[in-house]
């Protein structure tokens, strides 16, 4: 049997909370799959990291100078970091978010992105799907393993996109009425989906 976990919020809001996930998960060798979120709060007062995100967004997005908003959500992990005594730096990582929030658009692949961006009224929300059938012969062709395995991943994979969604918008994951296209690939393709999407932005921009 393998379960799994979830963590975030409080759970993960500094080094000793991330050492007491850790020793959860190691007490149980049926815990393979763990899903972490962002952290929460680390006391009264404190601001959580989503939280800190979606700021560091709005002053990107209103053209404003977001450098300080930036250097506290890298201060929050390099806290976690130092604390757990790791070799790790996100100097990079946060380097590559600034420069695409201060030059171009994005496409952002999942977590709660038509939530994260409800109030962008230039945000074009898609959900791409296909019948479990077509799905899984994808997945057994592009990773080689059998359709079983293919679809054990597929449903282990829906469940937590679907878990993680739902509980961090308050919505459900897939309802059409949170995003702006639905498109089918297995009926479409994938050039043809992208054709679409690109035609929808085409529109869109005319209407202006």
């Amino acid at each position: 049997m393998k379960i799994v976990v979830k963590f975030g919020g409080s759970s993960l809001a500094s080094a000793e909370q991330f050492k007491k996930v850790a020793d959860i998960i190691h007490a149980d060798p049926h815990r393979r799959f763990v899903v972490p979120s962002a952290p929460g709060k680390r006391f009264d007062g404190d601001t959580k990291v989503t939280d800190m995100l979606y700021k560091c967004y709005a002053e990107a997005e209103a053209g404003k100078n977001f450098d300080k908003q930036l250097k506290a959500i890298e201060e929050r992990y390099n806290e976690i970091i130092k604390g757990l005594s790791l070799k790790l730096s996100l100097k990079e990582q946060f380097e590559t978010i600034k420069k695409i929030a201060e030059k171009e658009s994005c496409v952002i692949v999942g977590r709660c992105a038509d939530y994260a961006l409800s109030d962008n009224p230039d945000c074009i929300n898609v959900f791409i799907h296909a019948d479990l059938d077509v799905r899984i012969k994808n997945v057994s062709r592009n990773l080689n393993i059998t359709e079983n395995k293919a679809r054990d991943i597929i449903n282990k994979t829906d469940k937590q996109r679907a878990s993680y969604y739902n509980y961090y918008t308050s919505k459900k994951w897939g309802d059409s009425k949170s995003y702006n296209l639905s498109l089918d690939a297995g009926k479409l393709g994938t050039d043809n989906c992208v054709e679409m999407i690109l035609k929808f932005r085409e529109l869109m921009d005319a209407m202006k």
